[in-house]
Order: C-alpha cells, then sequence, then structure tokens
C-alpha cells in the first residue's frame, strides 16, 4: 500500500504540472523523482519490519507530504494566476478535496474512526479537473475558430489589395513600355548602340514586371473562379515557336540551347490560346531559370487520346520537399540566383489553368 500511495500522490504533481505548463526540466523535481523511486523499490524489496521502520522515521511521510505540499503549491499559483477565469473554480474544488482525501485519511489511518471508506473527494476532485480541463478546451477551439475567421478575412484583403495594387501599377507601366518601345523605334538610327540596348533592356524589364502584375491579378481571379476560359480549336506546333521566341533573350551569353520537338501531324487541341501560352511561357521561363548550362526542351505528343506537353531542362533539380510545394502559392526553389526570379505564383496559376482545362500538371525527376 505504501509504494502506491506515494506514486500516486507524485503522480497528482506530475500531472497538475503538466496542465499548469511548467517547465519540464527542474532539477530539484529530477532528483525527488530519482529518490521517491528508489524509496519505492526499497518498500516492495524489504521485509515489513523494515518497512513500519522508515515508515516510523518519517521517510514515507516525508515523500507522501512533499509531492502533496508542491501540488498545493502549484495549482494555488494555477488559481491566483488565473483569478480572471472563471473556470478556477473548479480547480479550487478539485484541491479542497484533495485535501480532505489526505487528512480523512491520515485521521482514519491513526484513530480508526471507521473501517469503511467512500471515494467520494477523490472522485469530486475527478470531476473537478475534467470540468476544468473541458472548459479550457471548448474556450481554446472557440478562440481558434475564431482566430481562422480572422486569418481568412486577412487573407481575402490581403488578396484584394495586391488585385487592386496591380491595377493601379498596370497602367503606368504599360505607358512606360510604349513610350520605351516607341523611342527605340523612331529613334533607332540616332541612339548610340549602348543607349540602344539600355531601352531594350527597358522594354523587357517593364514586360517582365506586367508578367508578375498579371500573376497576381491571375492569382486573385483564380481563387474567386472569376477566369472563364475563351477554347478554340489550336495548334500546338504553332504556338510554342512564338513562346520560345519570346525568351530567346534568357539564353544570350549563356551555354543553353532551346529545344522544340512537336510532330508537324499533331492533332489541334481545344484550348483557351491565351492561358496555354502563359502555361507555356512559365514554364520554359521557370526552366531556364534554374538551368546554368546544357537543355532546354519541349515536347508534345499525343496519348490516350489527350495532348502531352513536357517541358524539361538540365538545371540545378529539386529535392522531394521542394517538389511537394512547388505549386504553392508564393513558394520559390532554394537554389538562389540574383535575377529576380519572382514571386512565386508561377507554378501555381499554371497548375490551376491546366486544371481548368481538364488536364493536369505535375513535376518529375529524371534518372
Amino acid at each position: 500500500m505504501y509504494p502506491v500511495m506515494i506514486t500516486c500522490s507524485c503522480y497528482g504533481l506530475l500531472v497538475i504540472r503538466k496542465f499548469s505548463a511548467a517547465p519540464p526540466k527542474n532539477r530539484v523535481l529530477r532528483v525527488f523523482i530519482a529518490a521517491l523511486l528508489c524509496y519505492s523499490g526499497f518498500l516492495l524489496a524489504s521485509p515489513a519490519s523494515m518497512v513500519y521502520e522508515s515508515v516510523h522515521l518519517g521517510i514515507y511521510y516525508f515523500f507522501y507530504f512533499f509531492s502533496f505540499a508542491w501540488f498545493l503549491l502549484v495549482a494555488g499559483m494555477m488559481i491566483f494566476r488565473e483569478r480572471t477565469d472563471k473556470d478556477a473554480v473548479f480547480l479550487l474544488l478539485s484541491s479542497a478535496s484533495i485535501i480532505s482525501s489526505v487528512f480523512w485519511g491520515i485521521w482514519n489511518s491513526h484513530w480508526a474512526v471507521t473501517p469503511v471508506y467512500y471515494p467520494i473527494d477523490i472522485i469530486s476532485a475527478i470531476i473537478g479537473f475534467s470540468a476544468y480541463w473541458f472548459k479550457k478546451y471548448f474556450h481554446k477551439s472557440q478562440e481558434n475558430t475564431q482566430l481562422n475567421e480572422q486569418l481568412k478575412e486577412a487573407d481575402r484583403l490581403k488578396d484584394q489589395f495586391l488585385a487592386n495594387t496591380s491595377h493601379e501599377l498596370r497602367t503606368p507601366l504599360h505607358g512606360i513600355m510604349n513610350i520605351a518601345q516607341t523611342v527605340a523605334t523612331k529613334e533607332q538610327d540616332r541612339l548610340s548602340e549602348g543607349s540602344l540596348n539600355d531601352m531594350n533592356l527597358l522594354i523587357t524589364i517593364s514586360r517582365r514586371m506586367s508578367y508578375l502584375l498579371s500573376d497576381l491579378l491571375d492569382a486573385a481571379r483564380l481563387k474567386e473562379h472569376r477566369i472563364i476560359l475563351q477554347q478554340d480549336s489550336l495548334r500546338i506546333q504553332a504556338i510554342i515557336p512564338g513562346v520560345i521566341g519570346m525568351l530567346q533573350f534568357m539564353t544570350q551569353g549563356r551555354p543553353i540551347r532551346l529545344i522544340q520537338s512537336v510532330p508537324e501531324m499533331m492533332p489541334p487541341v481545344m484550348a483557351d490560346e491565351k492561358r496555354i501560352v502563359q502555361v507555356l511561357y512559365n514554364l520554359l521561363h521557370n526552366a531556364l531559370k534554374y538551368t546554368e548550362e546544357g537543355t532546354v526542351s519541349i515536347s508534345a505528343e499525343v496519348r490516350n487520346g489527350q495532348a502531352v506537353i513536357e517541358v524539361a531542362d538540365t538545371g540545378v533539380g529539386m529535392n522531394e520537399e521542394t517538389q511537394a510545394r512547388v505549386f504553392q502559392p508564393y513558394e520559390q526553389g532554394d537554389y538562389r540566383r540574383s535575377d529576380g526570379r519572382g514571386i512565386g505564383l508561377g507554378l501555381s496559376i499554371c497548375r490551376q489553368l491546366v486544371e481548368l482545362h481538364g488536364g493536369q500538371l505535375t513535376v518529375s525527376l529524371r534518372a
């Protein structure tokens, strides 16, 4: 009986420390538990005479009341620390029930008041603890629900802000692009080679910024299901060369080859030309960004009555963790390049646009 009593007392202490969020690594607690385990082993292995002698010396009462006193200290700190919490009354009920059980047990063991034991106080303590933690659980659940609603609203406001900002920036940006294109065309003979290259670079950067703004707008439209496809019969082999032509500037001065492999006899597909161009542009642009040398290829074929388009590169590749999150919004690879890689929306938008066409966009590593 003695090992069970002191173990139960220590167990109650550990439970309430766990619920009170007390630091788990406490040197005094670890020393006390080690000593208690040693004494419990002594009680189990020693003869009755030695056990009663240790009880007579007060060793048993030391371990029992030390755990009990520590228990009361932690419970009192929880009650007074959360005195504004109405649920603390359940902790008070549990503590009072445990105090009653301890003192009644001591009284009965010394004076043998009655041979019958009714564990009403222990049941009250269990009910008090259960009620307290259930109330806490429901309160936390309600708080989490409110926080989730606030996060959803903040996310909606963020998307709205990005969409509004994109709309405001597109007009002046297109003005810059048109002016730069006009100057580069009209003043081509008068400008020096360096100035002409700078104007072309300005046009390229402006066009890239325009694509980024379009990505922001598309991300908001896709989330609100406001994109409607204008599908028509398209020839993929006629679209791909135009997309490659827009990206040839990224291969200048770099040992990279753009390769296309599309059979001339490939049948037409039903798709939105603007969105297909957007998807192919993003995929090829992404492949070129992460390829230092080698090839970036695009091929197409018909499998099981569906058009399959594949973009492959000899770039840095990606690990399994990156593959798992590559299609999530605002996610980017770990490979760092100082070329302004964008905001991580391109692949996410591509997947959603492909799914709107009834297809699927996947990523895999070649052996």
